[in-house]
């Protein structure tokens, strides 16, 4: 129950903001993988994570991070992360971000799963 295109804009913003702040030499991971309900009786959700190696965003730089034209970058925008959030909020998801000196960044993506219907027969 997804918009496809506008959810791929999302994650390749962030996949891009990644790079951009990986130094030479340095990794990035993505991984996607289902997170269970935190209550019984609702539906999971799904957690794309995009971990670079070697950057760091300041603790007084995180709150900034999703507002527009907010950029640490030379010749930034500062528009990619606030669009990929504003896409992740309408499809009732958010981003989180996680980011140490010595181990680098993560952008963890967390959209909820649709409940299934359990098929009953007639």
């Amino acid at each position: 129950m997804a918009d496809r295109e506008t959810l791929t804009r999302a994650v390749v913003n962030i996949v891009r903001n990644a790079f951009q702040a990986t130094p030479e030499g340095g990794t990035i991971t993505v991984s996607v993988r289902e997170e269970p309900p935190k209550r019984a009786g609702k539906p999971g959700h799904a957690a794309i994570r995009v971990t670079n190696t070697g950057s760091y965003v300041r603790p007084e730089d995180r709150g900034k991070l999703f507002t527009p034209f907010f950029t640490t970058k030379s010749g930034g925008a500062g528009l990619g992360l606030p669009i990929a959030n504003q896409i992740i909020s309408a499809h009732s998801g958010q981003i989180d971000v996680q980011s140490e000196p010595d181990s680098g960044t993560t952008f963890t993506i967390l959209l909820p799963l649709a409940a299934v219907a359990a098929a009953t027969a007639v």
